[in-house]
């Protein structure tokens, strides 16, 4: 005979389990040990959908999702310059709330901070977009900011070629992440290209065919660097050829260049006779370290008030022959482009070059 028992528990017991059952877990207990050590971001601070994806992946490293998923849809989330998290107040489950410290790893940075001592330099040829934004991350790269290259590629650039206003601009307003702001410009000049000239052997002779049935094409150009290849340079023809073309056939402006670079032309041993008498430009000249003799009037009455003298690490070896500097500027500038300190060149030039007046109210770069 089976017998059957009634069985009953105390009414307190029932009231306990019902109580543990309806129990709100405090979310500081589940997020036990939050931590962003960096926010790996190109924003200025976290998004709302940014910390939802951070608690995920809390949740799921910590072999806790399954237990507590519902979490996600039961807290407000603020963000500061701290991160609260707060359990929903109509939430059944989950109660309290904590905060999360983290770090921008960027701030804010307008563009010309971030390319603060980029230079274009002096080129042969206007550069092309591609050109400039390998020279933007090569810079970049060589100055330790390579945190910045991807962003070049959605930098607007704009490049002016026209005459004696060229610049490369760099805007932001294509960028798709907003902490870089702002504009930036570089200037820049153009250097004669080796086609510029024509030549017997290492002796340059004149303009090429190719720049005088194409001027327009050239009219942008300012800086005049006669190439290395020319070392054996006889420039007196050159000068009478050239200026000639300038000044008497009016084919392109006097003042086309300002600056005529002889620098690398260390072979170089003499600056002939009148050479740059009575030009209007260019008004700077950068000289080569080598041994050059000054003709007589090889620059009197030039508008020359700038003279460069490139690799110096000693005194000069130049000399005049007669009034080399006659009746050029009063005032002007001596630079030594090299461990030589233009003081000194200078002093140099205002005792070995003549007219030593004419250096008197000259400075020193």
């Amino acid at each position: 005979m089976l017998l059957t028992y009634a069985c009953s528990f105390p009414v307190s017991a029932v009231v306990s389990l019902s109580n543990k059952a309806n129990a709100s877990v405090d979310i500081s207990t589940i997020f036990s040990s939050p931590k962003i050590d960096k926010y790996l971001s190109y924003k200025t601070r976290p998004t709302v959908d940014d910390i939802q994806g951070y608690l995920y992946s809390y949740l799921k490293n910590n072999n806790k999702y399954d237990q507590y998923s519902s979490v996600l849809n039961d807290v407000n989330i603020d963000i500061t310059d701290k991160i609260t998290i707060t359990a929903n107040q109509y939430s059944t489950k989950y109660t309290g709330s904590f905060e999360i410290e983290y770090e921008l790893i960027y701030q804010p940075v307008n563009i010309a901070d971030i390319f603060n001592t980029f230079s274009v330099g002096n080129l042969y040829y206007v550069p092309t977009v591609d050109s400039v934004k390998e020279m933007l991350i090569n810079y970049l790269k060589t100055n330790s900011k390579s945190e910045w290259c991807n962003s070049v590629n959605f930098l607007d650039i704009t490049i002016s070629g026209e005459a004696k206003n060229l610049y490369v601009k760099l805007g932001t307003s294509n960028l798709p992440i907003p902490m870089i702001t702002g504009e930036a410009s570089f200037n820049y000049l153009l250097k004669t290209p080796p086609e510029f000239y024509s030549h017997e052997g290492n002796m340059l002779t004149s303009w090429s065919d190719e720049v005088r049935n194409n001027w327009a094409k050239y009219d942008n150009y300012s800086i005049m660097e006669i190439p290395k290849y020319l070392d054996g340079v006889e420039i007196t023809d050159f000068i009478r050829e050239t200026f000639y073309w300038w000044n008497e056939k009016n084919r392109i402006p006097a003042s086309q260049f300002t600056l005529c670079d002889l620098g690398n032309l260390t072979g170089l041993t003499h600056i002939p006779f009148a050479a740059f008498a009575n030009l209007r430009g260019p008004n700077t000249i950068i000289l080569p370290n080598a041994t050059i003799t000054f003709d007589n009037y090889s620059f009197s009455k030039s508008g020359i008030n700038h003279i460069i003298v490139k690799g110096l690490t000693s005194a000069p070896n130049f000399s005049c022959d007669g009034a080399a500097f006659d009746s050029t500027p009063g005032n002007g500038i001596i630079e030594s482009d090299g461990s030589y300190p233009s003081s000194s060149l200078l002093e140099f030039f205002k005792t070995n070059m003549t007219p030593q007046t004419v250096f008197a109210n000259w400075t020193a770069a």
